[in-house]
């Protein structure tokens, strides 16, 4: 539908502080003359001239403003090479993991600009959220993805250049880890549905997510016969079934079911949590879960947050799910003691047989997380020793520790399973002893607390997304 609306004249007087309100107003002109009549459309982004883009007003019609745009480099993160990665697709989404951007490609030099939605209030000012970038390209590791969390970019955050408001920071300048070579293949489709933005499509291998008009594409996936599927909270979605040539391309189209979404229900109890309240459980999708990692990747809207004892999933999609507690940075983490029970990772099938209305077997116990110390204290940190000291909080009840070191690829590479009680001291510290740590590689360390009884029993850990680092060049 199409909203008669005018273009933004606002004129910024000395009552008014400088912020971003006034900066969008200078960009799109400041005068006496009446407003210019225009059909602005906010979700074509019609209506507007080149160099604006149609925006959402809070309390008004959607007007013509200064477009946002997010603007960075895809490069590869190999030693050497410092290669710029071209015909990457990149797509801005929010906190849900929905699309809200359309997708931008690199180009050659692996630069691109993303425009990105900036709804305004009623002064002209942006209405600040967050959003991350996810970047996927041919014969490259998907970002997000293995150890590699996104960071979340303010809108609020653009400033003038030219005639946009321009985002660039670090997180804009996105690094990729190159795969092993192989013979990989393309699948290119779209979802049409009615929720068909921001849907986790999965397949050979491979996943994407679709961008606002439903397109997506899958890149380095395995040859032959492969089944796609599209996930997202409250809709349900018919597989296609293609064969993909090696090095070749296939298209798909995902189309709505008329099949009843179900239900998934749980608990969990926090056990020695240090005072933590409450954590987050989630649903991946089984096809992308790490078991070495313990991570994957969750649909829109199968994350809940605030959990603290019970907690219900609705309208979840057909499917295999791996159902993880506690992924969060929330101090946190699944209790790793397999002795006793709600500590073991759960994987369900969706519906199970004909139970749409599903119950996990047994709740989650949570427990409170070995503090991590460094490297990767809060987000990944590069390093510039090979032989990197790792460092992390006490355990008073301990017998010894463990200590692993794991690639993006969920490869382990080192471990050390003979490190000594600590008495009189806050940390516990280990030095990295494995194979060349390799630049343009991220890394996991993960410890591990546990008592001596009939056997080794674990106690506690480091969170799942802490401890990650990188060899900075």
């Amino acid at each position: 539908m199409n909203y008669t609306t005018r273009t933004s004249r606002l004129c910024i007087t000395s009552t008014i502080p400088i912020t971003l309100a006034s900066l969008v107003a200078t960009l799109v002109g400041c005068d006496s003359s009446p407003p210019v009549q225009m059909q602005c459309d906010p979700e074509l982004n019609t209506g507007c001239p080149a160099d604006q883009a149609c925006e959402k007003v809070m309390g008004g019609a959607p007007s013509c403003f200064a477009a946002v745009k997010v603007r960075g480099q895809v490069f590869d993160l190999a030693v050497g090479t410092g290669k710029p990665v071209a015909a990457a697709r990149i797509v801005a989404v929010d906190d849900s993991g929905a699309a809200i951007s359309s997708v931008s490609v690199s180009g050659t030099d692996g630069m691109y600009d993303l425009r990105i939605p900036a709804p305004r209030n009623a002064s002209g000012a942006i209405q600040n959220y967050k959003f991350t970038l996810r970047a996927d390209a041919s014969g490259y590791q998907s970002f997000p993805g293995g150890l590699r969390p996104a960071i979340p970019t303010d809108v609020s955050s653009a400033v003038q250049s030219g005639a946009s408001l321009i985002i660039t920071n670090p997180s804009t300048s996105i690094g990729l880890i190159g795969l092993p070579t192989a013979l990989r293949s393309t699948i290119t489709g779209k979802v049409v549905a009615p929720l068909h933005a921001g849907v986790l499509v999965v397949g050979g291998g491979s996943s994407a997510i679709s961008d606002i008009d439903g397109s997506f594409v899958l890149f380095n996936v395995t040859p032959g016969s492969v089944t796609v599927k599209g996930f997202a909270a409250g809709q349900q979605l018919t597989p296609a079934t293609v064969t993909v040539a090696p090095s070749a391309q296939a298209d798909v189209v995902l189309t709505a079911s008329s099949t009843p979404l179900s239900r998934v229900s749980g608990s969990l109890s926090l056990v020695n949590a240090g005072g933590i309240a409450a954590t987050s459980v989630v649903l991946i999708v089984k096809d992308t879960f790490s078991a070495t990692l313990e991570r994957g990747e969750t649909p829109r809207g199968l994350r809940k947050t605030g959990v603290s004892n019970q907690f219900t999933f609705e309208g979840v999609p057909d499917g295999e799910y791996t159902v993880i507690p506690s992924l969060d940075n929330d101090g946190a983490v699944r209790d790793p003691d397999t002795s006793i029970s709600g500590t073991t990772i759960v994987n369900i099938t969706v519906p199970n047989g004909t139970v749409r209305d599903i119950t996990l077997p047994t709740g989650f116990k949570v427990t409170a997380a070995l503090a991590v110390r460094g490297p990767g204290m809060d987000q990944p940190e590069g390093i510039t020793t090979a032989t990197p000291l790792f460092k992390w909080a006490d355990d008073s009840s301990e017998d010894g520790y463990e200590i692993r070191v794991f690639d993006s690829f969920g490869t382990k590479i080192w471990e050390n399973l003979a490190i000594a009680k600590v008495t009189g001291s806050p940390d516990v510290t280990a030095t990295y002893a494995g194979p060349a740590l390799q630049p343009g590689m991220y890394y996991l360390f993960q410890a591990l607390s546990y008592r001596i009884k009939t056997g080794r029993v674990a106690i506690s850990r480091t969170e799942d997304l802490r401890g990650i680092f990188y060899l900075a060049k």
